[in-house]
């Protein structure tokens, strides 16, 4: 079904499905799942948490993109909260962060370990609006800037990418994007969790060698780079049964190592 916001699509699951695994993620060594009850609950503690921090003053939380457990659920629980959000690299260099904070105009900062409130600059601020989500993007132009979406958008292409490669609730998605660009978010957390299905939280670049092997996926999302590596290094699990790929035009030999592989 589509989506008006986060809250609404993770409270659904939680009501319909409250023990189905909705995200798998790493811990002393073992793929652990999270429930969709679970998960909603947490989600809710963290809003309210976030809500008497701020105490009214912050409309604007710049989120620290790693892809762990923690940071999903911040990103989550600030939308809760009713702040607006920005989705930052948490890999970005320190200038980059910088600016991007400052363009946006954060109040606080998530993630990474990181729950701090930043000064307020100076001046006329720019229109905060709860329910949108801003993402950086280059463009045409050498500096990133900032494009404002809502959250009813992006659960809306969820929908959409569902209904034309559905998943179901015995799969699971392995997230090897980033999550703050908006294909890693979209198509590698908000669409197998509107499909009821899990998101299996990767460890990052540093495991791409093993993540499929330990997380055992039945569906990815890729960049046409990251497939070429997994197959070039015959990295791809038996179980996986559905790859979607974008961002790029995937070159010629990597669809023909992929058919080859499948077909």
């Amino acid at each position: 079904m589509r989506f008006q916001s986060f809250k609404d699509l993770t409270g659904y699951f939680a009501e319909m499905t409250p023990d189905a695994p909705a995200l798998i993620f790493e811990e002393g060594g073992e793929a652990l799942p999270l429930s969709f009850s679970a998960l909603k609950e947490k989600i809710s503690r963290r809003a309210a948490e976030l809500s008497e921090m701020s105490g009214g003053g912050i409309h604007c939380a710049g989120i620290l993109c790693d892809g762990s457990l923690s940071c999903v659920i911040d990103i989550f629980a600030a939308a809760e909260a009713g702040f607006q959000l920005v989705m930052l690299d948490a890999a970005a260099s320190e200038g980059i962060l910088k600016e991007q904070i400052a363009l946006s105009d954060a109040d606080l900062l998530l993630g990474g370990g990181r729950c701090e409130t930043l000064p307020k600059r100076e001046g006329a601020r720019p229109e905060l609006k709860a329910g949108r989500v801003l993402f950086f993007t280059s463009g045409t132009t050498r500096s990133a800037r900032a494009v404002a979406l809502s959250e009813a958008s992006l659960c809306c292409s969820a929908w959409n990418g569902g209904s034309l490669l559905p998943l179901y609730p015995w799969d699971r998605l392995l997230l090897m994007l980033p999550l703050s660009h908006v294909f890693g978010f979209v198509c590698g957390l908000l669409w197998p969790l509107s499909c009821g299905a899990s998101a299996a939280l990767g460890r990052g670049p540093v495991h791409y060698k093993d993540d499929m092997a330990f997380f055992k996926p039945t569906a990815v999302s890729l960049v046409p780079l990251l497939l070429g590596y997994l197959l070039k290094n015959g990295l791809v699990n038996d179980e996986l049964k559905l790859m979607l790929v974008g961002a790029g035009d995937c070159p010629a030999p990597v669809l023909k190592a992929a058919r080859a592989k499948w077909i």
